[in-house]
This record gives structure tokens, C-alpha cells and sequence, in this order.
């Protein structure tokens, strides 16, 4: 299970291993559960990689990101619709690590694969 903690009013999420995403707003008092990922080949799909940061273009908005079964998917509603991203990454890439960094300028993404390098995004996961 992975966390991420982010905004003015700090969020956080987790994942499990069976392509469910899920989400607290108050310090894990109750958990809510996000919308399954349409990718999923079966209801046991594995999200190997999962973060989320504030928006480049609109700082109060949050985007997030997964991985699963190699494909990188953005949500920019809180988990609630997915989009899969595949400008810029060759498909033959297996993409296990995702990573967000918030800067001055936004926030900058990188994701990375066993053996194949690390890729950056600069335009929050579009390219």
C-alpha cells in the first residue's frame, strides 16, 4: 500500500493490489472508495505505482497518477474518471515507479521501469 499526502487541507491516499484505489480526507477516520480503473484485465490487476501533486496550470487542483499492469493512467477529478497516458512511452516498457515532486516553477513527475531508465514529465503526466 502506498501513501500520498498533499494540500492545504492534506489528503491522503492508498491503494491495495486488487485495482481499487482509495481515499481519506480525514486522517483515516473513514476511507472512500476511488472509481476502479477501466484498464483493469481482471478485478486482481495489481497498481504497481500510485502519487499525486497539485496541478502545474492551476495549483488548487489535484492530479494523480497511477500505474497499472505497465500502462500510466491521470485523473484530474479526485480518482473519479481515469485517462491513460500514452504520448511519450513506449508500450514495450514495463513502468513499475512513479514519483512527484513539487517545485516553484510545478510539479515535476518521474516514473521509471526495471532496467529501461527513468522518464520525466513537466506538463503533469501529458507527455
Amino acid at each position: 500500500m502506498t501513501f500520498s499526502l498533499f494540500g492545504k487541507k492534506p489528503r491522503q491516499f492508498g491503494e491495495t493490489a486488487v485495482n481499487k484505489s482509495w481515499k481519506t480526507v480525514n486522517i483515516f477516520a473513514v476511507w472512500a472508495f476511488l472509481t476502479a480503473l477501466v484498464s483493469a484485465h481482471s478485478p486482481h490487476d495489481h497498481i504497481e505505482a500510485f502519487d499525486m501533486a497539485p496541478s502545474r496550470e492551476n495549483p488548487d487542483q489535484e492530479v494523480m497518477l497511477t500505474v497499472v499492469r505497465g500502462n500510466l493512467w491521470r485523473s484530474m477529478d479526485r480518482g473519479g474518471t481515469w485517462k491513460r497516458i500514452v504520448r511519450g512511452i513506449d508500450s514495450r516498457w514495463e513502468l513499475n515507479y512513479l514519483l512527484a515532486v513539487p517545485t516553484a516553477q510545478g510539479t515535476v513527475w518521474f516514473l521509471g521501469s526495471d532496467g529501461d531508465g527513468i522518464f520525466r514529465s513537466d506538463d503533469d503526466g501529458w507527455t
